[in-house]
This record gives structure tokens, C-alpha cells and sequence, in this order.
């Protein structure tokens, strides 16, 4: 199967729920966009918990691309609530499965994107604090537009 999200450049429109500690589900909004450079694929994002007070998490991405005809690859992150992060993404048939850790190995989180069509995919995954559960999310991402490599 061919996937689009992560593996061609583009923007990626985010909406779904965020689940924090307690249990409170808010509606979360945001983008992700990818772009590919020779050496690394880089993805910013940028979501928007809608909560009271709003609470908003900021994302870069960068990871090795993924060699032709390979299902897997390592990222790295800066997170600019947990410090650095540092994952794998594994291509599974209809979905990219995406584990990560923080430097400190406090927090470790897990990932789903299941492809729907070449332009829809769903997400969920948790974040986790030593045994705790920090926050986990439930999500739709929409391809909005593609990025021509002008304008890298």
C-alpha cells in the first residue's frame, strides 16, 4: 500500500478530541505540515486544544526518509512541552504505527494513522508518563494541499 501522509510533502488540516489525565475531552484543532529535503522529511505541527484556557502544542518533526522500498525509520523531535522526543515509525499494511520516548525517558507515547483514502487518515494514540496516562487523542487528518518542490 501506498501512503500518503509523511511520505509525500504536504498540509494536513487536524480535528478530533484530546483526552487529558482526569478524563476531560476537549476538541482539538491544528495542521501538519510535511515537507521533504534531501537528507530528512520534516513535519511541523501545530495544534490547538480548545479547552478553558486554550492550551496549544507546537511540533517539529525531522526524520530519516525512509529508503526505497523500506517500511520503517527513526525521528526526532523537539517538543516544546517535553523536550526532545525520539520515535520510530513502522508502515503496517493500511497504517504507520509510531512509538517515541522523551530524552529523559519519563514520557512514552504511541501512535496509529490508519490511511482511509489517499487524502483522509485517522489517528489515535496515548501518552504516558512512567505507568500513568498523561493524555490521549482521537483525530481525522485532511489533506489540504500539496507542496511543489519549488517551493522547498
Amino acid at each position: 500500500m501506498t501512503h500518503t501522509f509523511l511520505f509525500q510533502q504536504g498540509t494536513w488540516n487536524v480535528a478530533g478530541y484530546y483526552t487529558d489525565a482526569e478524563g476531560q475531552k476537549n476538541p482539538i484543532k491544528g495542521s501538519a505540515r510535511i515537507v521533504h529535503q534531501d537528507r530528512q522529511w520534516q513535519l511541523s505541527g501545530l495544534i490547538a486544544i480548545l479547552s478553558d484556557p486554550p492550551i496549544t502544542i507546537e511540533n517539529d518533526l525531522t526524520f530519516e526518509p525512509v529508503s526505497p522500498g523500506g517500511l520503517h525509520t527513526r525521528w526526532k523531535s523537539e517538543n516544546h512541552s517535553f523536550g526532545p522526543l525520539e520515535g520510530m515509525i513502522v508502515v503496517v499494511d493500511d497504517s504507520i504505527l509510531s512509538t517515541f520516548e522523551s530524552g529523559d525517558g519519563i514520557h512514552k507515547g504511541m501512535e496509529c494513522f490508519r490511511k482511509l483514502t489517499n487524502t483522509h487518515y485517522t489517528n489515535r494514540g496515548a501518552l504516558f508518563s512512567g505507568n500513568t496516562r498523561v493524555s490521549s487523542w482521537i483525530v481525522e487528518l485532511h489533506l489540504s494541499g500539496t507542496i511543489s518542490h519549488q517551493m522547498i
